[in-house]
């Protein structure tokens, strides 16, 4: 009996200490925020937790990805078109002398057969639709080129203004070569690229001389907005 009393008195005893200390925890947080409830001071009590912190370090992150990744796109930034002129010539006519034509489709608009050696030139060429530039010309072709001068490449810009035809500088030659042998030639120079203005026409002419035989011509250059 005497036994049964004694561990009924430590387990009130322990009960009484719990309760206690009970108390005093929430009388604690309860004073930090006086009128608040219990809850709201327990929540605030462990705004340290690390799903605060991890939130912070992720929109941290975030903002620095935004600023510094290579595929975020400024909006100042114009990004060129790039737009291919071509034009195309069967033969060369043959001729007695320095001779021209102009490339179907850059200011020959009937057919493609240049060996008429009917078009020395043109007054009416491709228009362009807006301020830009053109360069970074390439001509390929098949035959024989007996001077240095052998089949040069003349651009022409027409004036929407004026009506004036002004020789640009984007220009090669394709020079000597063996009979009926590829040729190859090309003006990609920075410096060489031309302003032309919107409603501007372009045409393009091809020289050869006495004994040059060229066919399969075929010239592109590139017609950029609003530059290279």
């Amino acid at each position: 009996m005497k036994a049964t009393l004694k561990l009924l008195a430590f387990a009130m005893l322990c009960w009484a200490i719990v309760i206690c200390l009970i108390t005093a925890c929430g009388g604690g947080a309860a004073a930090k925020h006086p009128g608040g409830n219990t809850t709201a001071s327990r929540l605030d009590a462990f705004s340290w937790s690390p799903v605060h912190l991890l939130s912070s370090r992720v929109t941290q992150h975030s903002a620095g990805i935004s600023s510094q990744s290579p595929f975020v796109v400024n909006a100042q930034t114009t990004t060129p078109t790039i737009q291919n002129l071509q034009g195309v010539c069967n033969a060369t006519a043959p001729s007695s002398g320095r001779a021209a034509t102009v490339l179907f489709n850059l200011g020959r608009w009937s057919h493609g057969a240049c060996d008429d050696a009917q078009t020395p030139d043109s007054d009416i060429g491709v228009t362009v639709p807006h301020n830009g530039q053109v360069g970074n010309l390439v001509v390929d072709a098949v035959g024989t080129g007996t001077g240095a001068d052998s089949g040069q490449i003349e651009f022409e810009v027409i004036s929407s203004s004026t009506g004036a035809k002004t020789i640009i500088p984007v220009t090669c030659t394709l020079a000597v070569s063996p009979a009926n042998s590829k040729v190859h030639c090309e003006d990609r120079a920075t410096g060489h690229f031309t302003n032309i203005n919107a409603g501007d026409q372009v045409v393009v002419r091809f020289f050869y001389n006495a004994g040059d035989a060229y066919r399969g011509i075929r010239v592109t250059a590139e017609y950029a907005t609003p530059t290279f």
